[in-house]
């Protein structure tokens, strides 16, 4: 067995890894790619959760109609602005709860408090209602009309 000279070997340990310099240049090239790559990726999340609480509006508003066609009462979609959050109710009687806020992280502003829908179905105080679903630099429009149709 021969012995290899020491200069050799400390010459074969320094190349196994690498200086400071490479690890820089990889860092900085990572950093560059990552601050191009996420803005994007924040604008479209934003507009996932709009998408997803413009989605819960539209469910809770046909589930309100749904209700009062079966129950044949009347029955409310109350809109919280302050909270993001939708109660669905005949008096005092709530059947569902939506937080939106704390599900989507968004905000809510419309034009009217409550939309309610006759035993016919057919919506009262509609008129027109806007209920505008934001987050961050995303937002979503539900237009609900005189009758208590739908439309996003």
């Amino acid at each position: 067995m021969t012995q290899r000279p020491l200069a050799a070997s400390l010459c074969a340990r320094r190349k196994a890894g690498f200086v400071l310099p490479e690890l820089v240049l990889v860092l900085v090239i990572v950093g560059v790619l990552s601050a191009l790559a996420l803005p994007p990726l924040w604008h479209a999340r934003d507009q996932w959760a709009a998408d997803g609480a413009a989605s819960l509006v539209v469910r809770a508003a046909a589930d309100a109609r749904h209700l009062a066609r079966q129950r044949t009462q009347r029955i409310a979609l109350h809109i919280d602005t302050t909270g993001a959050v939708l109660h669905l109710a005949a008096g005092p009687d709530t059947f569902a709860t939506h937080a939106l806020h704390e599900i989507f992280g968004v905000t809510l502003q419309t034009t009217r408090d409550s939309i309610a829908w006759s035993a016919s179905g057919l919506g009262y105080g509609a008129a027109n209602t806007r209920i505008i679903v934001q987050r961050g630099s995303a937002a979503e429009t539900v237009i609900v009309s005189r009758l208590g149709r739908l439309r996003r």
